[in-house]
C-alpha cells in the first residue's frame, strides 16, 4: 500500500480506505494504522514495523530563508520551493544564489527506552545538509531519489528542537570554471523565470529555458519514523522464475551500545488473501555487532507454486485485473524479546532478457510506453499533482493513472530523469503496469560521471526501487552526448544495489549495442533516440528499442502507425516524447491550460473534453492492441500518420491497394500474439462491398495459428475479386483475431480498390554508376529531370508526386564535383547545388505511362553521415514489391538506374545514418546508358 498521509481524515475517507485495506489483504493492521492518522507522533506495539511515523509536510510549520535572509512562509513539499504553488513565486535564478534554508520545530516522544528515529526524505534537489538544535547530521547530494538521515543520537525525546534543511542550488556543484556542467547529477532542468537574469544564465545550456519546471529543495515526502532500537534496515527480495526459487538479503541495524544475538524468522503470506501452499522459511541466527549493521541471507527456498503465483503485467488489459502479491513476513527476536515485525510486500517475477527481446516470467513482452518528465507538468511539478498521489476515492489517484495508460494500450513508463515515488510504484504493482525508473542523470551538458556523487545516486533508486515487482528495468542516464569513459562505471554503480534487474542507457546520437563493464561483467543495452525503426531487427541484432522520436509536437498519430511498424521488424519498445504532450489533461489535475510545453492545438483533447471518443486515440488503441492484425501492404502503402489528424480524425489507411475483378488477391496478413499466455489463435475473414458491414462479396474462412506469447506470425488470405459493377467500388477486408472462442481483436478499417482492367507496372533494375558523380548532363536527365531544391523539368508523360520528405541545402553554389550541376547564365565556376530532401522515409509515386522509361536515382551523403538506406519500387495501385535493393557508402554519390513503366511507387528508407536522403531523379528513353 501507498505511504498514507498521517493529516486528520473524515468519516467518508476513512471508510473509503478502510475498505480498500480489506479488499487489498490488509484488513487486519487497517485498524492499528488508522490509531496512528491524526496523531504528529502516535505509537504502535514495539513489535510493530515502526513506533510512530510522522509526516513533516505542511503548509505552515516551516520558513524559508534565501541565502540566509529573512525568514518567509513555505509549503512543504509543495512541489519544491521554486514552484506555482509558493506565494509568493520565487524565481530559480533570480531569486537563489547558493541555497535555501528550510526550518521548523518538531519534538520526539519517547515511545520506549531503545528506539532509533530516522527522517526520511522522498527527494532534496539538488543537494542539502540537515541539522538538528544547529548540529550537523549529515548531507546528501543528488536530486530526485530518496534518502533518509539518522537522528538517534541528536534527538532529546519530549524537547522541542529546530530542525533545519539546507537545500542547496544546482550552482553549488558547479565544476570549477564551468556555468553549467555540475559535479551532482542533474536531470530535467529548463529554469522557469522570464527575468532577464533566468534567461541569460538558462541560455548558456537550455533555449527551452521557461517551458518545464523542476522542483528544487524538498520536492517530495519527508517524514519522521520512530524505529525499535533494533530493527530491519534493508530487504532485497531477489525472486527466480527461472530456478523456480526466492532468496532474501535482510540488513538489520543494531542502534544499542551492545552486541546482539538476534533470531530472524520469515514466513509468507498472500497480500490478495489467497491460499498458497507456502514452503516453511527456516529462521537464520545472527550477531549483530553494537552500533553497526549487519546483513544476512535467507534461502534459496524453493517455489512451486506455479504461472498463477507469479506478478503477471496487465497485458491485455483488464478493468479490474489486480496483480498477484505476497509478504514476507520478517521477525526479529532476542530470547523471549520480540524486537520488530517487518512485512515486506513482493511479486514473485523475473524481468529478464531475450536473444532480442525482453521477457517477463520468460514471456517474451514489448514495451510500449510514455516518457513522463516532471518538468513538464509545470504547476504540478515534482509529481504533487493529485494524479500521482494515493487515491481519495475511486477512480483517482497514481492507480487511475496507470490505468488510463493501460486503456491506451500503453504498458509501461520510462520516468524521464527521476526515479518514480513509493506511491507511484506501489499503484503500479498493484494494478500490473511495468516501469523504467531512470537516474536523474541528463548529460545535456549538465552531468558528468562523478566519482564521488553518481555512484550515490544509482544506489539510492536501486534500493527505492528494486523489491518493487513493476520495475521491469532501470535506466542509467538520459543522452549523454559526452561519452568519457568512466560513464561504464554507473554499470558496476547500479550492479551494487541490483543485481536482478536488465540495465540501458536511453542515448542519444551513439547508435545501438551492448555496454559492457569488464570489472564486474556486467552489462547495459543503449536504447536508440530519433533513429530508423524500419530496419528488421532480430537474431544477431540484439536488443533494439526506441526511447524517443514521436517528439514534443502533437504526433499521436505518428505514434500508433510508428508502433505498427516497430511491433512488425521486432523493435522491443517504443515511446513517444512524451504522451502527457499529445495530451495534456490525460491525467487528473493535469490540464492543457497549466501545460508547460504549448504544442497540443487538438480540439478533442483540450480542457474540459473527455477525448476519449477521439479518432485518433481509438486508432492508437488499436495499433496497440496486443492481437493486432496488419496487412503487409495496407502498413507499406500507408507509411504516414493518419490524414486529418491535426483535427483529430484518423483516417488510416488514405492510400488503398488496387485489384483487377477476375484476378487472384493475395493479402500478407500479421497475426499477433502479444498477449502472456496461450497459443491459439483463430484469424477469420470476410470481404464487404461498399462498407464494413455491406453486402458480402467473400464469406472467407477461418484460418488457425499457433504463435507463442509474445511473437507473431504471417499468414496468407486468397481470394478472386469479383466484377465490381462499377470501376473503382470499394472492397472491405473485414478480419477478426479469436482467442478461446473469443474475438480480441476487430479490423475493419481496411479495403482495396476493384477495377474492371489493370495495366501492370515494372521495374527492372539496369545497374549502379560511382564515376559520374555530380556531372549528370552529359548522361542522365535526357527526358527529364528533378533537382531537388534547385529545379524540376519533367517530360508530359511522367507525373511525379511526393508523399513526404523536407528539403534541405548544404551548399547552394558549390564547385564540389559530388555536388550536382545546375545550368548558370552566366556560368560562375560554382554552378552545382549541393541539397537533397530527406527523411526517415521517403516516398514517391512515378507514373510513365505504359512505354518502359529508364529512371536513375542519384543518391549522395554529402555530409558523410554513414548513410545505408534501402530503395524498393513497388507497384504504386496494388502494392505488390517489384524490386528493392540496398545502398551504403555513397559519399561520393551513386547513381542507381532501373527500367520502368505504368505507375510505381518509390520507397526510400533510412537503415544507417541520421536520415533517408536523396539527391535528384533523372528519365531518360529505354536503353542502356552510353
Amino acid at each position: 500500500m501507498p505511504k498514507r498521509s498521517t493529516e486528520p481524515f473524515d468519516d467518508t475517507a476513512k471508510a473509503f480506505y478502510l475498505d480498500l485495506f480489506h479488499q487489498w489483504g490488509i484488513g487486519i493492521l487497517a485498524a492499528a494504522v488508522f490509531q496512528a492518522v491524526g496523531a504528529s507522533a502516535a505509537s504502535v506495539p514495539a513489535a510493530d514495523p515502526v513506533l510512530f511515523d510522522s509526516d513533516l509536510a505542511s503548509d505552515t510549520a516551516w520558513t524559508l530563508r534565501l541565502d540566509g535572509g529573512p525568514a518567509r512562509a513555505i509549503k512543504v513539499p509543495g512541489g519544491g520551493w521554486n514552484s506555482d504553488q509558493q506565494s509568493p513565486p520565487i524565481q530559480v535564478m533570480k531569486d537563489v544564489k547558493d541555497y535555501v534554508l528550510y526550518e521548523r520545530k518538531i519534538t520526539v516522544a519517547l515511545v520506549q527506552p531503545e528506539q532509533a528515529v530516522k527522517l526520511r526524505f522522498g527527494a532534496v534537489a539538488h543537494g542539502c545538509e540537515v541539522f538538528l538544535d544547529g548540529k550537523l547530521v549529515g548531507d546528501h547530494a543528488g536530486p530526485q531519489v530518496p534518502f533518509e538521515m539518522d537522528l538517534t543520537d541528536f534527538v532529546t525525546p519530549g524537547k522541542e528542537q529546530t530542525l533545519q534543511v539546507k537545500a542547496y542550488h544546482r550552482r553549488h556543484y558547479l565544476l570549477p570554471g564551468q556555468s553549467t556542467t555540475a559535479e551532482v547529477a542533474v536531470g530535467w532542468d529548463y529554469p522557469d523565470g522570464s527575468d532577464d537574469a533566468s534567461r541569460k544564465e538558462a541560455n548558456t545550456w537550455c533555449g527551452w529555458h521557461g517551458q518545464s519546471k523542476v522542483g528544487y529543495g524538498i520536492v517530495r515526502s519527508i517524514r519522521l519514523v520512530g524505529l525499535p532500537a533494533v530493527h530491519v534496515e534493508d530487504v532485497f527480495v531477489r525472486p527466480s522464475v527461472a530456478n523456480k526459487q526466492l532468496t532474501c538479503d535482510v540488513w538489520l541495524q543494531n542502534s544499542t551500545d551492545k552486541d546482539r544475538k538476534l533470531t530472524l524468522r520469515a514466513r509468507l503470506s498472500s497480500w490478495n488473501q489467497r491460499d498458497w501452499q507456502y514452503p516453511a522459511i527456516p529462521s537464520v541466527e545472527v550477531t549483530a555487532r553494537a552500533r553497526s549493521t549487519v546483513k544476512t541471507t535467507i534461502g534459496p527456498i524453493a517455489w512451486e507454486l506455479g504461472r498463477e503465483s507469479y506478478w503477471w503485467p496487465n497485458i491485455p488489459f483488464h478493468e479490474d485485473y489486480v496483480a498477484q502479491l505476497h509478504l514476507l513476513n520478517l521477525e526479529i527476536s532476542e530470547g523471549s524479546r520480540s524486537w520488530q515485525k517487518q512485512p515486506e510486500r513482493f511479486g514473485f517475477v523475473e524481468h529478464a532478457e531475450g536473444p532480442f527481446y525482453y521477457t517477463v516470467n520468460g514471456v517474451r513482452v514489448t514495451g510500449f510506453s510514455d516518457a513522463t518528465a516532471e518538468g513538464q507538468a509545470s504547476f504540478y511539478d515534482s509529481y504533487s499533482s493529485p494524479a500521482w498521489l494515493p487515491p481519495t476515492r475511486p477512480g483517482t489517484g497514481a492507480p487511475e493513472s496507470w490505468r488510463r495508460y493501460m486503456r491506451v494500450g500503453i504498458n509501461m513508463n520510462r520516468l524521464h530523469c527521476s526515479p518514480p515515488t513509493e506511491t507511484m510504484m506501489e499503484a503500479a504493482d498493484e494494478v500490473g503496469f511495468m516501469l523504467v525508473p531512470e537516474a536523474p542523470i541528463w548529460g545535456n551538458g549538465l552531468s558528468r560521471y562523478d566519482p564521488q556523487y553518481t555512484p550515490q545516486t544509482y544506489h539510492d533508486m536501486g534500493r527505492a526501487c528494486r523489491n518493487h515487482p513493476c520495475v521491469a528495468r532501470y535506466s542509467l542516464s538520459n543522452e549523454v552526448r559526452d561519452w568519457p569513459s568512466q560513464w561504464p562505471s554507473a554499470i558496476d554503480d547500479m550492479r551494487e544495489v541490483d543485481t536482478i534487474h536488465p540495465l540501458v542507457y536511453e542515448l542519444h546520437g551513439l547508435g545501438h549495442g551492448k555496454v559492457e563493464e569488464p570489472k564486474s561483467g556486467g552489462h547495459a543495452w543503449i536504447m536508440e533516440h530519433y533513429t530508423n525503426i524500419n530496419e528488421k531487427v532480430g537474431e544477431g541484432k540484439g536488443i533494439r528499442g526506441q526511447g524517443e522520436n514521436f517528439w514534443a509536437t502533437d504526433k499521436m498519430g505518428d505514434f500508433a502507425v510508428g508502433a505498427r511498424v516497430l511491433r512488425m521488424n521486432d523493435w522491443c519498445y517504443l515511446s513517444s516524447w512524451s504522451w502527457i504532450n499529445f495530451w495534456p489533461n490525460f491525467l487528473q489535475g493535469m490540464s492543457h491550460d497549466l501545460h508547460a510545453w504549448k504544442v497540443n492545438d487538438h480540439a478533442d483533447r483540450a480542457d474540459g473534453v473527455d477525448g476519449w471518443g477521439s479518432p485518433l486515440v481509438k486508432f492508437v488503441q488499436q495499433s496497440l492492441n496486443p492481437y493486432l492484425l496488419q496487412d503487409h501492404g495496407v502498413l507499406n502503402n500507408n507509411p504516414g500518420a493518419p490524414r486529418g489528424h491535426e483535427q483529430g480524425q484518423a483516417e488510416w489507411p488514405y492510400q488503398a491497394p488496387v485489384c483487377a475483378a477476375g484476378r487472384p488477391v493475395v493479402r500478407s496478413i500479421e497475426v499477433f500474439n502479444d498477449g502472456l499466455s496461450g497459443n491459439k489463435l483463430t484469424l477469420a475473414w470476410s470481404t464487404h462491398w461498399d462498407r464494413p458491414d455491406g453486402p458480402i462479396a467473400v464469406a472467407g474462412k477461418e484460418v488457425l495459428c499457433e504463435i507463442e506469447p509474445g511473437f507473431h506470425s504471417t499468414q496468407r488470405i486468397e481470394f478472386t475479386a469479383s466484377a465490381p459493377g462499377q470501376d473503382g467500388r470499394r472492397l472491405y477486408l473485414v478480419m477478426e483475431c479469436r482467442k478461446d472462442g473469443k474475438t480480441v481483436f476487430r479490423e475493419e478499417n481496411e479495403y482495396l480498390t476493384v477495377v474492371d482492367h489493370l495495366t501492370p507496372s515494372a521495374a527492372t533494375f539496369l545497374g549502379v554508376d560511382d564515376k559520374t558523380r555530380g556531372n549528370w548532363r552529359a548522361r542522365y536527365g535526357t527526358d527529364g529531370y528533378e533537382l531537388e531544391v534547385k529545379e524540376t523539368k519533367l517530360p508530359g508523360y511522367a507525373k511525379l508526386q511526393w508523399k513526404n520528405g523536407d528539403l534541405w541545402t548544404y551548399e547552394k553554389a558549390t564547385d564540389d564535383v559530388r555536388a550536382l550541376e545546375y545550368f548558370a547564365n552566366p556560368p560562375t565556376g560554382k554552378d552545382r547545388i549541393a541539397a537533397g530532401r530527406y527523411a526517415q522515409e521517403l516516398v514517391f509515386d512515378l507514373n510513365v505511362g505504359e512505354t518502359p522509361r529508364r529512371m536513375s536515382l542519384y543518391h549522395l551523403d554529402y555530409d558523410e553521415k554513414s548513410r545505408r538506406q534501402q530503395v524498393t519500387i513497388a507497384d504504386a495501385l496494388t502494392s505488390e514489391t517489384l524490386d528493392q535493393r540496398e545502398i551504403g557508402d555513397f559519399s561520393q554519390g551513386r547513381y542507381q538506374t532501373w527500367k520502368i513503366q505504368g505507375n510505381i511507387r518509390v520507397t526510400i528508407r533510412c537503415l544507417a545514418g541520421d536520415n533517408a536522403t536523396i539527391s535528384g531523379i533523372f528519365l531518360d528513353p529505354p536503353g542502356k546508358p552510353e
